[in-house]
């Protein structure tokens, strides 16, 4: 395991209460040689956006059909979840996206 002092940590962080995810990942890069990039989830309103921008886009849609018609039945699922690829799937065939 990996690990540093606590003198190195002060060296980054000093005496402060907060520490800023910059810093953190600054001394994790220069420490341990480790890069991470930085993602966050979606608020719910990018999410609609997406989901706006995927349901109007006929080209995505196409390829959702494609894909249950194509689907190769040893492979689980299109999607981390099965049932939610399936209800995706039945509400692009109905026509309601």
């Amino acid at each position: 395991m990996q690990f540093i002092t606590k003198e190195t940590l002060d060296k980054y962080v000093g005496d402060k209460s907060i520490i800023e995810l910059d810093v953190i990942l600054d001394l994790i890069v220069h420490e341990f040689g480790i890069s991470m990039p930085l993602e966050s989830k979606p608020t719910d309103e990018q999410r609609k956006k997406m989901t706006k921008a995927i349901s109007e886009n006929e080209e995505i849609i196409e390829q959702i059909r494609s894909a249950r018609t194509n689907r190769d039945e040893t492979f689980s699922s299109y999607s981390g979840d099965e049932d939610d690829f399936d209800k995706l799937v039945l509400e692009v065939n109905d026509g309601r996206l």
